[in-house]
């Protein structure tokens, strides 16, 4: 028998799922936030088929009261896992919202992950100690014990920061569109927290069915509202839908970059030849060379520019055109000419005059198709 309410984390973990699949499916590579989206999503959707599962195994029944080896001691487990994970997803994924870097590679990686291991072991151990929680019997009141003060500080110190990172990387955008997103997503973000810590309160003092846990369905509402910043945050606005797939299909690497020179997206041959590049870098941490002629480009020469380069060894004509639309940014293109410098340095070795390569013809025309 299904109970009624367990519907809702069910559906809480439908969302979930449906939105990590539909960003996976985008046809370019997916950013490092567009990862930790997916991976938030994912652990939310285990966070909450758990407890699904948990409501109609044990109606009442406290995760981690189980002993070793029942069902409810391996759905336990899942969830705890699910409600790690997503805390720590949630915080990458803010942190790489603020363009905070640095705070998604370690070692702060590895000391956001501390909260989540604690109490992964601390969750697999409690039927030995019963120190994290305890509960006498289905649907009695729920104890919580030393060791789940520390997860708790942990966790809600992790999704607090998260959320101050979340509203920031909107905020300092400098618009007035990024300052409304700034409020509805820290709107949104209080949904989980505070239901959370509510939660946690009401329980300590009211015989509270422990399986009716609303974090998981209060974080799926929260994933509604950041999809479609997410989703649609790449190139979809800065070229139209139907250039979308010839811009992936160019042969040439392609870098759209904005008004502080910062990645906003590559195309796949851009993403195959400098996998280094990642959304949201300052491209000169990697190619000060294209960072100087996009900079030359914005603030002297609109009209494009055109420049060859050295770029790991290999030899590249460059050209730096308008995205199109109203964003300020830029297009960076470059086409391999490694080969053909090759050919002319052996010609004339060879005594014989190469036939120049009158690339300033083929400028004017890209630069005339792509202001078309």
């Amino acid at each position: 028998m299904v109970h009624s309410i367990s519907l809702l984390p069910l559906g809480a973990a439908i969302v979930g799922a449906s939105l990590a699949w539909f960003t996976l499916l985008r046809p370019r590579p997916l950013s490092r936030k567009q990862r930790f989206f997916v991976g938030l999503n994912l652990s939310t959707a285990l966070w909450s088929f758990s407890s699904f599962a948990l409501i109609n195994h044990a109606p009442g029944q406290e995760a981690g009261t189980f002993p070793y080896g029942a069902p409810g001691y391996v759905i336990s487990t899942a969830l705890t896992l699910g409600v790690v994970a997503s805390t720590y997803f949630w915080f990458l994924f803010a942190a790489e919202h603020a363009r905070k870097r640095a705070w998604t590679r370690s070692p702060v990686t590895w000391i956001a992950a501390l909260p989540g291991i604690y109490t992964m072991l601390a969750t697999a151990t409690n039927p030995s100690h019963t120190l994290l929680v305890r509960q006498s019997e289905p649907f009695a009141r729920v104890d919580i014990g030393l060791l789940a003060y520390p997860y708790l500080v942990g966790t809600y110190a992790l999704v607090a920061l998260g959320t101050y990172l979340l509203i920031r990387g909107s905020w300092t955008r400098g618009t007035t569109a990024g300052r409304r997103q700034a409020i509805f997503l820290g709107i949104a973000a209080l949904l989980p927290t505070m239901g959370g810590l509510l939660w946690q309160l009401l329980r300590q003092f009211t015989p509270l069915d422990p399986t009716l846990n609303p974090i998981p369905v209060l974080f799926a509402v929260l994933e509604l509202v950041l999809v479609g910043e997410v989703v649609t945050g790449g190139l979809a606005d800065l070229l139209p839908h139907a250039r979308a797939a010839a811009f992936d299909a160019m042969h040439d690497a392609a870098i759209v970059l904005d008004s502080r020179l910062r990645v906003i997206t590559v195309n796949r041959a851009a993403a195959r030849l400098f996998p280094m590049i990642e959304e949201g870098m300052p491209i000169d941490e990697y190619f000060s060379t294209l960072g100087q002629h996009a900079r030359t480009f914005l603030e002297r020469h609109p009209e494009g520019v055109n420049f060859e380069a050295d770029l790991g060894g290999f030899v590249y004509w460059g050209r730096v055109r308008q995205t199109g639309g109203n964003h300020a940014g830029c297009l960076v293109l470059l086409t391999d000419l490694t080969d053909l410098r090759s050919a002319q340095a052996k010609l004339t070795q060879l005594g014989v005059e190469p036939w120049p390569a009158r690339l300033e013809h083929v400028a004017v025309r890209e630069r005339e198709s792509v202001e078309a």
